[in-house]
């Protein structure tokens, strides 16, 4: 499939109770989910009960690998990181004068696999991220961890883009979420079927108690 974008954009009108939503994408399908390779909590943003509320959300199809940095279970922006696409292989490094990080150029695999793989060749464990250039000119927001990934090990990932939507304000954005997040999933969806641009919208029954987002 070729590089596409994906806007959602949710909507909220005078929600009876607060709602704080999280994206993230923590399809179960994932190998090693939870265990090997952990999901961010990729946005959340919180619709008050005053007034219309209005949450934009982009993804790009252009995966890279990173080396994130975790501080207190959430995510720091990675200064370093390599777009790659699937069926390619790119290595991390440590070294240089000064020595710095860096991703090898990715090559492609073959036999082509339809993953993306990269190796860690450092002389130590490192976290290996996966992530997405919403721009460009940007790096890369980040949405699965591999943590202590050890020296000539590899991790591989064939990332389809099921991004899941829950209610819940246990989360910051950017937290690696160590376990399934308790309440109900609320929204899933692969953006890759989805239009360019949708619409969603977050509701709150409240004789029920119970929240929804449904696409308008």
């Amino acid at each position: 499939m070729s590089e596409f974008t994906r806007t959602l954009t949710f909507r909220s009108n005078k929600l009876e109770r607060e709602a704080v939503l999280v994206l993230t994408f923590d399809d179960s399908k994932t190998p090693g989910i939870y265990h090997t390779v952990f999901p961010t909590a990729f946005k959340v943003s919180a619709f008050r009960t005053e007034g219309d509320q209005e949450f934009t959300v982009t993804y790009r199809s252009q995966l890279g690998f990173t080396r994130p940095q975790i501080d207190d279970d959430t995510v720091v922006l990675a200064s370093t990181y390599i777009p790659i696409n699937a069926g390619q292989k790119t290595i991390l490094t440590y070294g240089g004068d000064p020595p710095i990080y860096s991703f090898s150029i990715p090559e492609d695999i073959t036999p082509h696999t339809g993953q993306m793989v990269a190796q860690n060749n450092t002389d130590g464990k490192e976290n290996i991220g996966v992530g997405f250039f919403e721009k460009p000119d940007r790096g890369p927001s980040q949405i699965l961890v591999f943590e202590g990934v050890g020296t000539g090990f590899s991790v591989q990932s064939e990332f389809t883009p099921i991004l899941g939507g829950y209610i819940t304000s246990a989360y910051k954005e950017n937290a690696v979420l160590r376990d399934q997040i308790p309440t109900p999933l609320l929204f899933k969806q692969n953006l890759a079927q989805l239009p360019q641009l949708t619409n969603w919208r977050v509701e709150y029954n409240a004789g029920s108690g119970v929240y929804a987002i449904k696409r308008e």
